[in-house]
């Protein structure tokens, strides 16, 4: 039950400071929101978005509302491997990950992981 309470409110916060911005334009902290809601049970992000998709559809236009699913399921596809990752709470970036970005071993490349 509380689950379902914060992840709508993951999803409201997400939505204002976004502005409903495509996951590729947001900033590092906004997509770790993002992707911690998206692996979450998927029942209750379905129905988190269900029921926001409606409330943007009864608050703006219904296109709106069909426009902000569609954009979820886009982003979810496109982040599947990071949520797949942090379902099974393996590191979503490892250090050759940044090793192949040419960042060297030390102190810049584990404050980044």
């Amino acid at each position: 039950y509380k689950k379902d309470i914060l992840c709508m409110r993951l999803l409201a916060d997400l939505e204002a400071r976004t502005g409903g911005s495509d996951w590729r334009a947001v900033s590092p902290g906004e997509l770790n929101s993002l992707l911690e809601f998206y692996a979450n049970e998927p029942n209750v992000v379905g129905s988190c978005l269900c029921f926001y998709s409606r409330m943007v559809s009864l608050s703006r236009s219904p296109g709106e509302g069909a426009d902000f699913l569609e954009r979820h399921a886009a982003q979810r596809r496109g982040m599947e491997r990071a949520i797949r990752m942090k379902r099974a709470n393996e590191r979503t970036l490892t250090s050759r990950d940044l090793e192949a970005e040419g960042i060297a071993p030390g102190p810049e490349m584990g404050r980044l992981l």
